[in-house]
């Protein structure tokens, strides 16, 4: 996916609402999340890039996109 495809997923995800994506999650998603992040990138879910982070918030969702 690129930048704009990710954002674009994540705000739909999110309403619009324009919080923070985390914030939109359950503790179990959340979980998830993290364990996406450090199975993946090997490193730990806070020290993630924003791309990472929105990547696997996309996983979590089922929304994710594999280039093509």
């Amino acid at each position: 996916m690129t930048n704009e495809q990710i954002n674009a997923a994540i705000a739909e995800a999110c309403g619009w609402k324009g919080c923070p994506e985390e914030w939109s999650l359950t503790d179990d998603q959340l979980w998830r999340m993290a364990r996406d992040i450090e199975r993946n990138d090997e490193q730990w879910y806070f020290r993630a890039t924003a791309r990472q982070r929105a990547e696997a918030f996309l996983r979590t969702l089922g929304l994710w996109e594999e280039a093509k």
